[in-house]
């Protein structure tokens, strides 16, 4: 489908929630939901209460429909609006987000981007051929020397 849930919100959330429902569902104990006083319920599947199962079903099912359907309105109306784009730039893609989001932050606290540079999938014979790290107008230009060691010319990745 091409969802990139970096926060992992619908696995704890809806997940969660559909799991934490059918739970309900089973084990729901009448005398838990009198402690306050007020409340009577039938219990759940195991008081022998088997429509609670369904309204369980009935209300995660209803939830999930309105949430993505609230999102996905949400989310379009959203993209639809100039200079807001759900979907990064394909250089930032390429770049990988962190380099592309962080690169302004480079010479304000060190000149040394070794580590930075290693965590995000460059090699170490890879850094040892860059020449300098430019950052232009929110683009970040590593320009390093040609491969063939003669030092003469560069290029710009």
């Amino acid at each position: 489908m091409g969802i990139d849930d970096t926060t992992h919100s619908f696995v704890v959330h809806g997940v969660g929630g559909i799991i934490g429902s059918i739970c309900t569902g089973v084990f729901a104990s009448p005398y838990i939901a009198g402690l306050d006083g007020a409340t009577v319920i039938d219990g759940g599947w195991i008081f022998h209460n088997w429509v609670q199962m369904g309204y369980q079903f009935a209300a995660f099912t209803v939830i999930t429909v309105w949430s993505f359907v609230g999102t996905y309105a949400i989310c379009f109306i959203v993209d639809k609006i100039p200079g807001l784009k759900l979907r990064a730039s394909e250089e930032a893609e390429i770049m990988g987000i962190d380099l592309y989001e962080l690169q302004d932050t480079f010479d304000e606290f060190a000149n040394d981007y070794t580590d930075f540079l290693c965590k995000h999938g460059i090699t170490e014979s890879d850094i040892l051929s860059i020449k300098h790290v430019v950052t232009n107008r929110g683009k970040v230009e590593v320009v390093e020397h040609d491969h063939d060691n003669s030092g003469s010319g560069s290029s710009i990745v």
